[in-house]
């Protein structure tokens, strides 16, 4: 496709922490044409609106192609933090494609930041969101779980962790969530079983007063 004959030309371009932010927001806009594009043709189906949609599908797919394989081009992980201000909104890639959605991205990120993941999973924001937040407001059950595993035993820490002092993980997806999103409850029990397994490990691990 002409889209992916594009970036298959900037192939050989060096890959910044502004570059991949800014491919991954335009990412994030091809997403967001394609599902209103989508709404659009199930309530209006007409062959005009009908012959644009493999055309931004193929779009999407070209970009989210270049983008990993740009992630993958990386030789320093530094290239993943923000060079401008570590105390930032996304301090780390992660923390800013976790937003847009796409498990194939935030996968290759992990891949890349390799034995720091675990670290940077549980990361917070100048906000004191951790990507596990922003997974919860913005990511489906499949996001929330590929950080959750990633955070390792960072896990539990992280999961009864406060964003701005209020939210735990769980809370945060009931209030910062339409809870008729079928999405909603399957984070919501989630993030439930995984404390309680957690909680349980840690249970029957940790040293019983007789053995200290």
């Amino acid at each position: 496709s002409a889209a992916s004959d594009v970036y298959k030309r900037q192939g050989n371009k060096p890959v910044t922490f502004d570059s991949l932010r800014q491919k991954i927001h335009e990412f994030g806009n091809l997403r967001d044409t394609e599902k209103a594009s989508s709404c659009a043709v199930a309530s209006a189906s007409t062959p005009e609106t009908t012959s644009t949609q493999p055309a931004l599908s193929a779009a999407a797919q070209a970009l989210e192609d270049n983008i990993v394989n740009d992630i993958n081009r990386i030789t320093d992980i530094d290239t993943l933090n923000d060079p401008s201000n570590t105390d930032s909104t996304y301090p780390n890639l992660l923390h800013f494609a976790i937003q847009y959605g796409s498990t194939n991205i935030v996968s290759a990120i992990i891949s890349r930041l390799g034995e720091c993941a675990p670290e940077i999973a549980a990361m917070p924001n100048k906000y004191r969101e951790t990507p596990l937040h922003i997974a919860v407001q913005y990511g489906d059950a499949h996001m929330v779980d590929l950080i959750l595993n990633t955070l390792g035993e960072n896990a539990l820490h992280t999961l009864k962790s406060t964003r701005n002092s209020r939210f735990t993980a769980v809370a945060l997806a009931k209030t910062s969530r339409d809870k008729n999103d079928p999405h909603t409850k399957a984070i919501v029990n989630l993030l439930k079983k995984r404390t309680k397994l957690l909680e349980t490990c840690l249970l029957y691990t940790s040293p019983s007063p007789r053995d200290s």
